[in-house]
């Protein structure tokens, strides 16, 4: 079913979006996380095999130690994923609120949640699978919003970039933040 629905997302995302149900939440998180942990475990296997890689040119040095850290820090910022999913969906809902969508939270998730499907299916392949599923499914958020929340190609448009710009700054400042505070932590502040 899950693999079904991936298919059909990518295949032929009008029809998949025109016909998208409200079955909750609960649904497609579990599709979320299934799809996210075949996406990690392809990316993780990736980074093993495919020459010129960063973790397989640096398996000649320790490589049982840069292994373990390399899936430990993975396992990390998958989890933290698996929370932030709902973050990034209710920034999207606030500003497509702002936007005058009317439509309640758990169909802003499905639509956040089956657009990512490009970016974990394509994503792991080094190089360009990333870039090209972040491109694919921006495309998708554009192109679904319409048929989900029932407002304009145009608005549908500006409420994705102001959250795209919303969202690259939440995570720059995250980043910034965690920057210093590793920095200050080592430093012995």
């Amino acid at each position: 079913m899950i693999v079904e629905k991936a298919v059909q997302v990518i295949s032929n995302p009008n029809a998949f979006f025109d016909n998208l149900m409200e079955d909750g939440i609960k649904s497609c998180y579990l599709y979320f996380v299934v799809i996210s942990i075949a996406s990690a475990l392809l990316s993780f296997v990736s980074s093993f095999v495919i020459p010129g890689n960063i973790l397989a040119n640096s398996l000649y040095v320790f490589p049982l130690i840069r292994s373990v850290m390399f899936f430990g820090s993975g396992l990390i910022f998958w989890v933290i994923g698996l929370a932030a999913v709902f973050v990034f969906a209710g920034f999207l809902h606030l500003i497509l609120m702002l936007f005058g969508s009317r439509v309640p939270y758990s169909k802003t998730m499905q639509t956040f949640v089956y657009s990512s499907t490009p970016l974990y299916v394509i994503g792991w392949i080094p190089y360009v699978g990333t870039i090209a599923g972040i491109i694919w499914s921006i495309v998708l958020v554009v192109l679904a919003l319409p048929k989900t929340h029932g407002i304009s190609i145009t608005r549908s448009i500006f409420a994705t970039l102001v959250y795209l710009i919303v969202a690259i700054i939440a995570i720059v400042i995250c980043f910034i933040g965690l920057f210093i505070f590793l920095y200050l932590g080592f430093s012995g502040f």
